[in-house]
């Protein structure tokens, strides 16, 4: 159980040498999962940010990304990386190419991650039916714990 406060209030506990994975895409919901993972982050946890580049065509096409793509993740890993930075958490990059949920999982085991954080968009039964949800496909096949941030 996390420690309590004097006020009674749960304080998050240090991740202290964890792997930490965090999707981030740039929306808010990432934003939020990025403020998460900058709370629990200890000491010596390595942070890596994910951001997965839409290929250029569908399968089996996937490792071939989107030009425009690619730049706009480069941007946003930046951005992420620049924000744990000034709250003084150090954090690498990678940049796979395909579908989002399976990139992430298929980094949370090259990565041999403890913790996978990332944001829901919340879209509903109808949205979920249409577009998949990215947090669901993750939460269920990978091979850690993962937190899904509203």
């Amino acid at each position: 159980m996390a420690p309590r406060s004097d006020a009674g209030t749960i304080r998050p506990m240090a991740a202290v040498g964890k792997r930490i994975l965090i999707g981030y895409d740039g929306t808010e919901p990432s934003r939020r999962a990025l403020e998460r993972a900058a709370e629990i982050a200890g000491y010596a946890s390595s942070v890596t940010l994910v951001n997965v580049a839409p290929p250029l065509y569908g399968k089996p096409h996937d490792g071939i990304p989107d030009p425009r793509g690619l730049a706009e993740g480069k941007r946003l890993l930046e951005e992420a990386r620049s924000e744990l930075a000034r709250r003084h958490v150090r954090a690498h990059v990678v940049e796979p190419v395909g579908h989002p949920a399976e990139a992430l999982v298929e980094a949370a085991k090259d990565l041999r991650a403890d913790l996978v954080i990332l944001g829901t968009h919340d879209r509903g039964t109808v949205g979920r039916l249409l577009h998949g949800s990215v947090s669901e496909a993750v939460v269920r096949d990978a091979p850690c714990d993962v937190m899904v941030v509203r």
